[in-house]
């Protein structure tokens, strides 16, 4: 169409999980889950073609930078967790993580340092270590 909007990144989305959903309720053929399942499969491939041959593009660039920011922060919450994860891996090489006998506080030494006089920062107790 000339004057359509066309397909975008949330076109494509809506497209993936329209055609996953079909196929996940072909596998319940015969249940009412099953059919659930490709009405739904069927509903988003409609709003699909829609969106992609409407003519009013500043809606469909709104709802393209709203799904963008739903995607960034989901994106950068499990980024966070991953980094988090990955910093924690290359730390624990580094460093030799006991706790506290006194307070429990969880406290970290340098590697290879053989044995040190830890004092906690919390309670302020000293023990000592090997490292």
């Amino acid at each position: 169409m000339r004057n359509s909007y066309g397909f975008d990144k949330l076109s494509r989305d809506m497209l993936f999980l329209g055609v996953a959903l079909g196929i996940i309720g072909l596998g319940f053929f015969g249940n009412f889950a099953g059919l659930i399942l490709c009405m739904l499969s069927t509903l988003i491939a409609a709003l699909t073609l829609y969106r992609t041959l409407s003519s009013n593009i500043n809606r469909r660039s709104a709802e393209l930078r709203g799904y963008e920011v739903i995607i960034g922060t989901i994106k950068s919450f499990f980024q966070k967790i991953f980094n988090k994860g990955k910093n924690d891996v290359k730390k624990h090489g580094s460093y030799k993580y006991f706790r506290c006998p006194n307070c429990k506080q969880k406290l970290r030494a340098p590697r290879h340092k053989g044995k040190i006089r830890v004092t906690c920062s919390s309670c302020g107790a000293q023990f000592e270590k090997r490292t």
